[in-house]
């Protein structure tokens, strides 16, 4: 059997019938005659090569067969609902043009609020964001589920095939802890030396130069957990008796609020927050705002 074999109309024909339970309740809905509908289940049937229900008196109870079916049936029917919902929505929408936006977890709300504000004052534009790491973020990029990614760059090594960037900070970053931590004021970065540390994961391209940092100066932090959302990692840092280095866009309303204590800098010679997207980009509006998000 192929897909342009079924017939639509019968397979919403046999969806309404499992639905209510009956012929009888069915043609109520659907506003066909009694013999018009069983005909049309004997077909549909027919077409499948199985029958779908046992027959109980007037009760129709479907059977392994018609259960799979309906299975199908029901998420079709509700994806169909649920186009006609959000197309009746677009067509009084004022907006003309949307765009699908990735953020990874290593970029700051905050920060991304700012970078995407040419976006947000203008009437025209509509936006959805969606968060996720930078690989799984990368393959709806290249499947052209999002227009383009806010994230920390990759290096050019580890770039992705089809990809291309441009940096728009290069951040700053803060060693922190919050007020839990044992030492407010430490000689950086020795008296890093054994204290509890929260980082990033063993492939973030900042954790790996952190790494080379505390190696150079014979520094061996002690690790309590690791992450690369930043939400995670100001959270543990404010609950937690731990220190760690985030950007300044995310740390300083909360060093100002006093949740968090600046111990001092790390300054890092790669790390740049930016835009990817695809090389093959030919959408007029896509490249304009790329543009305008890098010139503000």
């Amino acid at each position: 059997m192929v897909l342009n074999s079924i017939n639509f109309n019968h397979l919403y024909y046999f969806y309404i019938i499992s639905k209510e339970g009956s012929l009888a309740k069915a043609t109520l809905v659907l506003n066909v005659s009694q013999p018009t509908l069983s005909q049309q289940l004997k077909s549909f049937e027919d077409q499948i090569g199985h029958q779908l229900f046992s027959r109980r008196g007037r009760k129709l109870e479907l059977n392994k067969n018609g259960k799979y079916i309906y299975d199908y049936a029901t998420r079709i029917f509700k994806q169909a609902e649920d186009m006609l919902i959000g197309f009746s929505y677009n067509q009084k929408s004022t907006t003309k043009f949307y765009f699908n936006i990735g953020i990874t977890p290593s970029v700051s709300k905050g920060f991304a609020t700012k970078l995407l504000k040419p976006i947000f004052v203008d009437q025209n534009i509509g936006i959805s964001t969606i968060e996720g790491p930078l690989n799984l973020l990368v393959d709806r990029l290249q499947s052209f589920d999002i227009d383009f990614i806010l994230s920390e760059l990759p290096s050019e090594d580890q770039m992705p095939k089809g990809i291309q960037s441009f940096s728009i900070r290069k951040p700053n970053y803060y060693v922190v802890c919050g007020q839990n931590f044992s030492a407010k004021k430490l000689n950086l970065p020795q008296d890093l030396n054994g204290k509890p540390y929260f980082k990033y994961t063993i492939n973030n391209e900042l954790q790996k130069e952190v790494d080379a940092y505390f190696y150079k100066n014979d520094v061996l932090p002690s690790v309590v957990g690791e992450s690369d959302d930043l939400n995670i990692m100001l959270s543990a840092t404010e609950m937690n008796h731990c220190f760690s280095i985030v950007p300044d866009t995310a740390a300083t309303n909360l060093i100002e609020e006093n949740r968090l204590i600046k111990l001092g800098e790390f300054k890092s010679e790669k790390s740049h927050v930016g835009a990817l997207y695809l090389k093959t980009v030919t959408n007029k509006h896509i490249e304009e705002i790329l543009t305008k998000i890098k010139n503000q």
